[in-house]
């Protein structure tokens, strides 16, 4: 498996496992706290993930009919996204 698609289905699949069943209900506090750092550790290389492969495709200019990749992004939410414009782009412009 060393298709990041893949990859990444093979993440939610064991995400959904810890989701279910009561898998952090029954948890000791101290235990709860791993579990909430290591999500906090899964929740940013998600955000990195997605960020680098914005990143990694050509601008589109706006208006153009292409599609965009920063479309769904909270960036585009908050209006703080240009319209078409690559990660790269849109972190020159002032982005986070």
């Amino acid at each position: 498996m060393n298709n990041p698609a893949e990859m990444l289905d093979q993440v939610a699949t064991d995400l959904r496992r810890v989701l279910s069943a009561d898998g952090v209900v029954g948890l000791s506090d101290a235990a709860k706290m791993q579990v909430l750092r290591a999500a906090g550790e899964v929740s940013r290389l998600v955000d990195a993930v997605v960020v680098e492969t914005v990143a990694s495709v050509d601008g589109r200019p706006a208006g153009s009919g292409e599609a965009t990749f920063c479309a769904g992004s909270d960036a585009a939410r908050s209006g703080s996204c240009c319209s078409g414009c690559s990660a790269r782009t849109w972190r020159a412009r002032g982005g986070s």
